[in-house]
Parts: structure tokens; sequence; C-alpha cells
């Protein structure tokens, strides 16, 4: 899995943050999504496959990306197949932090500090290229539309 195009977490990520306010609402049901991202990106680079409500790594082979290697590693871990449910509902202390420093990493968002009431210290993020955003928005709605996926992402 090259880095030319963005994770589906990756995405999700840069389309959750709020331009105005380089924040994301409903942080607990992002951590859920950003997890239940990784098991979909795994499944089509062929690294785990579905078996009902159960996951399992079949091929351990590194994909490229440093979330996605340690979330398989994880998987591996677990040995025997779970239940995909248990990892989404699974304690992912930092997942969405994690993603947003990998984000920082490659440049697509930008770490700004700042303060709450003056006092306490705070991160947003700018995404660093909105355009990007928009070309992500604009598939999502050409999909939605027609009904018709632009690619299996």
């Amino acid at each position: 899995m090259g880095r030319s195009r963005r994770t589906i977490p990756e995405e999700l990520l840069l389309l959750a943050l709020d331009p105005a306010t380089g924040t994301t609402a409903q942080p607990q049901t992002l951590d859920l999504g950003l997890a239940g991202a990784q098991l979909v990106e795994l499944a089509m680079a062929g690294r785990i496959v579905p078996d009902g409500d159960r996951i399992a790594a079949v091929n351990p082979r590194t994909t490229g990306d440093p979330t996605l290697d340690h979330a398989l590693e994880l998987l591996r871990r677990r040995g025997s197949a779970g239940r995909a449910v248990q990892w989404i509902g699974g304690p992912r202390l930092g997942l969405r932090q994690t993603y947003l420093a990998h984000l920082e990493r490659c440049a697509m968002v930008r770490a700004v500090p700042g303060q709450v009431c003056g006092v306490l210290p705070t991160t947003r993020y700018q995404a660093s290229d909105d355009c990007t955003n928009s070309a992500i928005k604009e598939r999502l709605d050409t999909a939605i539309r027609t009904g018709v996926p632009p690619d299996p992402r």
C-alpha cells in the first residue's frame, strides 16, 4: 500500500476536522469510526479477513503505513479470530491523537497551539490543503447521490 493516496482513517479524520475551530465534534464516536476504518483499510489491503462477525490477521506483511501496521500487529498478537465489534469498541486510547500526529508528520495538518480561557493549553489542527477535503467531500457526495461508489474505498 503506497503513500500515494490517503487511507480511509486519514480521510475520515480530515473530514471530521472543523476548518473554523480546528477541532472535531463527537471525539468518542470519531474514535470508533477510526478503529472501524482501520479494519476496512486492512481488509482491502488483504491483511485481515472477515469471517462473519469475526476478523483474523491472515497476512502479517506491513502496509507501509505506521498506524495501520501497529493495528495489524495488535490484531496478529491476538492469535485467534476476534470479534470486529470488540476491536472497534475496545480501548483505543489515543487513536485520534495518533492519527493527528501522523497527519502532522505527513504535512496534511498543521498543529496550532492555543489556550482555553486564557490559561489551559490546547492544540487545534488546520488541514494543510482545503481543496483536498473538497475532493473527498465531492467523492462522497457523488457516491451518495448516484449510489455508485467511485472506487471500492
